[in-house]
């Protein structure tokens, strides 16, 4: 995807063009940038304008509680599929408690950013900071399944790693299912040095958040057909 709107020094992979600009005002009226009262206090450069594969543009910018019927809307329209590797399991519908605590981020120990487009919410892309080990949070990545393949993925998990960073995150940790070859090659496009464990066919893939520690995207890994998350 190409970026505008960031003052972050992406990296740079082969075939996207990555540029940086000044951050637009929300404007109210618009569910791709929530009223400003409703934007929480995160750095500025956390909202980004970006170019998707298929030309469309998408608005990536913090989640707030207001987001909750695109958010619902978002986590509805997952195929069986998708939601069996966001989840773990087929998980049809989100109990009140879930949605709740998916909805409410303070956006320092648990982050969430989120991808709109058109109108409606095409991805999200979250970390839960653990509280035993402070520095290391656990990652998770959902992509409506029409928008798989666009870079909305990419372009998200690219800002969640930044935005880790800014809040003291120098490891984040992907849980994955052994056969969910999508997200491995996304976690392979990110450019990091890649960590793993095996257990019980979760593969714990872990990276750091260190700006200097970006290699290149994976090229073996992203044709890897036993990898695992949504581009």
């Amino acid at each position: 995807p190409q970026i505008n709107g960031s003052n972050v020094p992406y990296p740079r992979p082969r075939g996207r063009r990555w540029e940086t600009g000044a951050v637009s005002p929300p404007a109210a009226a618009d569910p791709g940038q929530p009223a400003e009262s409703a934007v929480p206090d995160v750095p500025g450069h956390w909202a980004v304008d970006v170019v998707l594969a298929d030309g469309r543009p998408a608005h990536l910018r913090p989640l707030v509680p207001d987001d909750a019927p695109l958010y619902l809307g978002l986590l509805d329209g997952l195929s069986p599929e998708s939601r069996y590797y966001r989840f773990f399991t087929p998980k049809p519908k989100l109990s009140e408690a879930e949605i709740e605590h998916f909805l409410n981020v303070d956006h320092h120990d648990r982050v969430a950013l989120v991808a709109v487009v058109e109108r409606e919410m095409v991805g999200v892309a979250r970390f839960d900071r653990d509280p035993d080990e402070p520095t290391v949070a656990e990652l998770a990545v959902a992509v409506a399944d029409e928008a798989q393949g666009t870079g909305v993925g990419t372009a998200l998990l690219l800002h969640l790693t930044t935005a880790a960073h800014d809040r003291g995150v120098e490891t984040l940790l992907a849980n994955v299912l052994s056969d969910n070859h999508k997200m491995l090659r996304l976690l392979a496009r990110n450019g990091r040095e890649l960590h793993r464990s095996f257990d019980g066919g979760i593969l714990a893939i872990t990276f750091s958040t260190a700006p200097d520690a970006f290699v290149g995207v994976h090229v073996a890994d992203v044709a890897d057909p036993g990898g695992a998350g949504p581009s």
